[in-house]
């Protein structure tokens, strides 16, 4: 389909075995496009390969800013110093 610039499988950290999935990494999109419409219902070792592309997570737009405290007194410390 298309040069390949590498291959990822994903393996357990704890038994070492595969996950059964990985990440192939194409030259250029076109030849990515070219491969998955391909595979769409392959079927290798008697198992249907299901393709997509994976999509990256970065930061989540809706994230609040930290708020910061002071640590000089807890919430306890406030509520001994109330005038009510």
């Amino acid at each position: 389909y298309g040069e390949i610039e590498t291959v990822q499988l994903v393996y357990d950290r704890f038994s070492g075995r595969s996950r059964g999935f990985g990440f192939v990494y194409f030259e250029s999109t076109k030849e990515a496009m070219r491969a998955k419409e391909h595979l769409r219902d392959a079927v290798i070792d008697g198992m249907r390969v299901r393709v997509d592309f994976s999509v990256t997570k970065g930061a989540p737009t809706y994230a609040r800013p930290a708020v910061r405290r002071s640590r000089s007194r807890s919430i306890d410390d406030r509520r001994r110093r109330s005038r009510s």
